[in-house]
Protein backbone atom coordinates (compact mmCIF):
# COMPACT_ATOMS: atom_id res chain seq x y z
CA UNK A 1 0.00 0.00 0.00
CA UNK A 2 2.60 2.16 0.89
CA UNK A 3 4.32 1.77 -2.40
CA UNK A 4 1.30 2.54 -4.25
CA UNK A 5 0.88 5.73 -2.14
CA UNK A 6 4.18 6.63 -3.08
CA UNK A 7 3.41 6.29 -6.87
CA UNK A 8 0.21 8.42 -6.58
CA UNK A 9 2.01 11.48 -4.56
CA UNK A 10 4.95 11.13 -7.26
CA UNK A 11 2.67 11.48 -10.00
CA UNK A 12 1.15 14.60 -8.69
CA UNK A 13 4.48 16.08 -7.75
CA UNK A 14 3.44 15.69 -3.47
CA UNK A 15 5.79 15.67 -1.18
CA UNK A 16 7.40 12.01 -0.48
CA UNK A 17 7.95 10.96 3.51
CA UNK A 18 10.60 8.47 4.79
CA UNK A 19 8.10 5.71 4.57
CA UNK A 20 7.40 6.73 1.59
CA UNK A 21 10.98 6.81 0.24
CA UNK A 22 11.62 3.65 1.99
CA UNK A 23 8.72 1.65 -0.05
CA UNK A 24 10.22 2.66 -3.29
CA UNK A 25 13.94 1.88 -2.15
CA UNK A 26 13.51 -0.88 -0.66
CA UNK A 27 14.37 -3.73 -3.77
CA UNK A 28 17.73 -2.06 -3.83
CA UNK A 29 18.32 -2.40 -0.27
CA UNK A 30 17.54 -5.96 0.01
CA UNK A 31 19.35 -6.29 -2.99
CA UNK A 32 21.66 -3.48 -4.35
CA UNK A 33 21.76 -2.60 -8.23
CA UNK A 34 24.11 -5.29 -10.28
CA UNK A 35 26.92 -2.60 -10.82
CA UNK A 36 29.80 -4.11 -9.54
CA UNK A 37 31.60 -7.16 -10.35
CA UNK A 38 31.42 -10.13 -8.39
CA UNK A 39 34.33 -10.40 -6.95
CA UNK A 40 33.85 -7.26 -5.37
CA UNK A 41 30.21 -8.01 -4.37
CA UNK A 42 31.62 -10.93 -2.54
CA UNK A 43 34.21 -8.73 -1.26
CA UNK A 44 31.68 -6.45 0.25
CA UNK A 45 29.66 -9.31 1.87
CA UNK A 46 32.60 -10.41 3.99
CA UNK A 47 32.23 -9.75 8.01
CA UNK A 48 34.59 -6.35 8.68
CA UNK A 49 35.32 -5.72 12.38
CA UNK A 50 34.48 -7.27 15.19
CA UNK A 51 30.29 -6.58 14.88
CA UNK A 52 29.60 -8.98 12.45
CA UNK A 53 28.80 -6.15 9.78
CA UNK A 54 29.88 -6.35 6.24
CA UNK A 55 30.53 -3.19 3.81
CA UNK A 56 27.09 -3.58 2.36
CA UNK A 57 25.21 -3.20 5.91
CA UNK A 58 27.67 0.25 5.77
CA UNK A 59 26.20 0.86 2.20
CA UNK A 60 23.04 0.16 3.47
CA UNK A 61 23.10 2.93 6.32
CA UNK A 62 24.77 5.05 4.23
CA UNK A 63 21.62 5.10 1.57
CA UNK A 64 19.09 5.39 4.38
CA UNK A 65 20.48 7.98 6.10
CA UNK A 66 20.44 9.79 1.78
CA UNK A 67 16.79 8.74 1.97
CA UNK A 68 16.55 10.53 5.52
CA UNK A 69 18.32 13.67 3.68
CA UNK A 70 14.90 13.68 0.63
CA UNK A 71 12.34 12.98 3.43
CA UNK A 72 13.25 16.41 5.17
CA UNK A 73 12.69 18.31 2.49
CA UNK A 74 9.85 20.43 2.38
CA UNK A 75 8.51 20.12 -0.71
CA UNK A 76 8.24 17.28 -3.95
CA UNK A 77 10.59 20.30 -6.11
CA UNK A 78 13.29 20.17 -3.44
CA UNK A 79 13.19 16.67 -2.98
CA UNK A 80 13.94 16.18 -6.74
CA UNK A 81 16.94 18.55 -6.18
CA UNK A 82 17.87 17.14 -3.68
CA UNK A 83 17.72 13.61 -5.00
CA UNK A 84 19.96 15.31 -8.24
CA UNK A 85 22.52 16.45 -5.76
CA UNK A 86 22.97 12.97 -4.35
CA UNK A 87 23.72 11.48 -7.54
CA UNK A 88 26.28 14.44 -7.76
CA UNK A 89 28.17 13.84 -4.66
CA UNK A 90 28.52 10.11 -5.19
CA UNK A 91 29.52 10.74 -9.14
CA UNK A 92 32.74 12.67 -7.01
CA UNK A 93 33.52 9.83 -5.08
CA UNK A 94 33.38 7.68 -8.15
CA UNK A 95 35.98 10.08 -9.70
CA UNK A 96 38.26 9.87 -7.06
CA UNK A 97 38.19 6.77 -6.27
CA UNK A 98 39.40 6.12 -10.44
CA UNK A 99 42.77 8.02 -9.71
CA UNK A 100 43.84 6.99 -6.36
CA UNK A 101 46.34 4.29 -7.61
CA UNK A 102 47.39 6.71 -10.00
CA UNK A 103 49.80 8.36 -7.48
CA UNK A 104 52.75 6.80 -5.30
CA UNK A 105 51.27 8.65 -2.39
CA UNK A 106 48.10 10.47 -1.31
CA UNK A 107 49.23 13.88 -1.40
CA UNK A 108 47.69 14.92 -4.99
CA UNK A 109 44.38 13.61 -3.74
CA UNK A 110 44.33 13.46 0.18
CA UNK A 111 42.45 16.86 0.57
CA UNK A 112 39.29 15.79 -1.35
CA UNK A 113 38.56 13.78 1.72
CA UNK A 114 38.84 16.52 4.64
CA UNK A 115 35.79 17.67 5.05
CA UNK A 116 35.47 13.72 5.47
CA UNK A 117 35.37 12.83 9.26
CA UNK A 118 35.85 8.77 8.39
CA UNK A 119 38.85 10.06 6.48
CA UNK A 120 40.30 11.67 9.87
CA UNK A 121 43.64 10.01 11.58
CA UNK A 122 44.22 7.97 8.62
CA UNK A 123 47.36 6.61 7.65
CA UNK A 124 48.43 6.47 4.17
CA UNK A 125 47.17 3.27 3.85
CA UNK A 126 44.08 3.53 5.68
CA UNK A 127 43.06 6.48 3.47
CA UNK A 128 43.49 4.81 0.30
CA UNK A 129 41.47 2.10 1.96
CA UNK A 130 38.91 4.00 2.78
CA UNK A 131 38.63 6.37 -0.01
CA UNK A 132 38.79 2.63 -2.32
CA UNK A 133 35.72 1.37 -0.16
CA UNK A 134 33.72 4.89 -0.35
CA UNK A 135 34.77 4.51 -4.42
CA UNK A 136 32.29 1.06 -4.63
CA UNK A 137 30.00 2.29 -2.10
CA UNK A 138 29.39 5.27 -4.39
CA UNK A 139 28.29 3.32 -6.87
CA UNK A 140 25.90 1.22 -5.93
CA UNK A 141 24.32 4.51 -4.17
CA UNK A 142 24.67 6.46 -7.37
CA UNK A 143 22.51 3.44 -9.40
CA UNK A 144 20.45 3.48 -6.17
CA UNK A 145 19.27 6.77 -6.70
CA UNK A 146 19.20 6.96 -9.97
CA UNK A 147 16.31 4.03 -10.00
CA UNK A 148 14.88 5.87 -6.73
CA UNK A 149 14.74 9.24 -9.04
CA UNK A 150 13.20 7.95 -11.71
CA UNK A 151 10.13 6.21 -9.42
CA UNK A 152 9.96 9.43 -7.29
CA UNK A 153 11.09 12.43 -8.97
CA UNK A 154 10.27 11.46 -12.64
CA UNK A 155 14.38 11.51 -13.00
CA UNK A 156 14.86 11.16 -16.72
CA UNK A 157 17.38 10.33 -19.72
CA UNK A 158 17.98 14.09 -20.08
CA UNK A 159 18.45 14.10 -16.40
CA UNK A 160 21.04 11.08 -16.65
CA UNK A 161 22.60 12.40 -19.66
CA UNK A 162 23.48 15.72 -17.81
CA UNK A 163 25.17 13.82 -15.01
CA UNK A 164 27.31 11.77 -17.17
CA UNK A 165 28.28 15.01 -18.94
CA UNK A 166 28.86 16.56 -15.43
CA UNK A 167 31.31 13.12 -14.46
CA UNK A 168 33.27 13.39 -17.18
CA UNK A 169 33.64 17.62 -16.51
CA UNK A 170 34.57 16.56 -13.35
CA UNK A 171 36.89 13.76 -14.17
CA UNK A 172 38.73 16.01 -15.99
CA UNK A 173 38.88 18.79 -13.74
CA UNK A 174 40.18 16.07 -10.95
CA UNK A 175 42.96 14.61 -13.90
CA UNK A 176 44.18 18.23 -14.18
CA UNK A 177 44.29 18.67 -10.41
CA UNK A 178 45.87 16.28 -9.11
CA UNK A 179 48.58 15.80 -12.17
CA UNK A 180 49.46 19.43 -11.67
CA UNK A 181 49.71 18.98 -7.75
CA UNK A 182 51.48 16.13 -8.34
CA UNK A 183 54.12 18.01 -10.54
CA UNK A 184 54.39 20.74 -8.69
CA UNK A 185 55.54 18.01 -5.77
CA UNK A 186 58.05 16.29 -7.39
CA UNK A 187 59.76 19.34 -9.08
CA UNK A 188 59.99 20.85 -5.16
CA UNK A 189 60.75 17.79 -3.67
CA UNK A 190 63.89 17.24 -6.53
CA UNK A 191 64.97 20.98 -7.35
CA UNK A 192 68.48 21.26 -6.64
CA UNK A 193 68.10 25.07 -5.81
CA UNK A 194 66.16 26.97 -3.03
CA UNK A 195 65.22 29.66 -5.81
CA UNK A 196 64.22 26.89 -7.92
CA UNK A 197 61.66 25.55 -5.60
CA UNK A 198 60.74 29.12 -4.93
CA UNK A 199 60.02 29.83 -8.52
CA UNK A 200 57.85 26.98 -8.39
CA UNK A 201 56.17 27.46 -5.51
CA UNK A 202 55.29 31.20 -7.20
CA UNK A 203 53.80 29.58 -10.70
CA UNK A 204 51.26 27.62 -8.01
CA UNK A 205 50.07 30.70 -6.79
CA UNK A 206 49.76 32.49 -10.14
CA UNK A 207 48.91 30.05 -12.51
CA UNK A 208 48.29 27.06 -11.34
CA UNK A 209 45.97 26.93 -8.65
CA UNK A 210 43.95 30.21 -10.21
CA UNK A 211 42.90 27.99 -13.21
CA UNK A 212 42.32 24.69 -10.96
CA UNK A 213 40.10 26.82 -8.81
CA UNK A 214 38.22 28.31 -11.97
CA UNK A 215 38.22 25.02 -13.44
CA UNK A 216 36.43 23.73 -9.78
CA UNK A 217 33.77 26.66 -9.77
CA UNK A 218 33.28 25.71 -13.34
CA UNK A 219 32.19 22.06 -12.43
CA UNK A 220 30.14 23.56 -9.28
CA UNK A 221 27.89 25.93 -11.44
CA UNK A 222 27.20 22.98 -14.34
CA UNK A 223 26.11 20.81 -11.01
CA UNK A 224 24.22 24.02 -9.79
CA UNK A 225 22.44 23.69 -13.16
CA UNK A 226 21.63 20.30 -13.34
CA UNK A 227 20.12 19.99 -9.59
CA UNK A 228 17.80 23.35 -10.59
CA UNK A 229 16.89 21.70 -13.95
CA UNK A 230 18.63 24.33 -15.59
CA UNK A 231 21.00 22.84 -17.77
CA UNK A 232 21.02 23.35 -21.46
CA UNK A 233 22.94 21.17 -23.54
CA UNK A 234 23.46 23.40 -26.54
CA UNK A 235 24.41 26.45 -24.33
CA UNK A 236 26.88 24.63 -22.40
CA UNK A 237 28.56 23.19 -25.45
CA UNK A 238 30.72 25.85 -26.34
CA UNK A 239 31.47 27.09 -22.80
CA UNK A 240 32.97 23.73 -22.38
CA UNK A 241 35.05 23.48 -25.24
CA UNK A 242 36.48 27.00 -24.84
CA UNK A 243 37.72 25.40 -21.20
CA UNK A 244 38.80 22.43 -23.34
CA UNK A 245 40.88 24.71 -25.12
CA UNK A 246 42.27 26.09 -22.17
CA UNK A 247 42.80 22.55 -20.50
CA UNK A 248 45.18 21.57 -23.05
CA UNK A 249 47.05 24.64 -23.05
CA UNK A 250 47.62 24.31 -19.30
CA UNK A 251 48.20 20.61 -19.24
CA UNK A 252 50.92 21.08 -22.15
CA UNK A 253 52.84 23.47 -19.33
CA UNK A 254 52.11 21.75 -16.10
CA UNK A 255 50.67 18.03 -16.79
CA UNK A 256 53.02 16.95 -19.16
CA UNK A 257 55.99 18.94 -17.52
CA UNK A 258 56.61 21.49 -20.14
Amino acid sequence: MSKFRAFVRSTFKLKLSAADLLALAQSDLDDPPSILDISTRLQMSQVIGGQGRTTLDVWRDGYRFCLNELASRSTWQEQRAQCLRLCVNQLQWIVIGQVIDDFADTSPWAHYTTDHPSFEDLGEGGLKSRARGRFYQAILTYGSLVNLGEAAFHVGHGDTGALNVYRLLYKDFVDVETKSLDYVHRYIRDAERDEDAEWMADVFKREIEPFTDEYRAFAEKLADDICAGRYDGPTFLPQFKEFDRRRSEFTERFVGGK
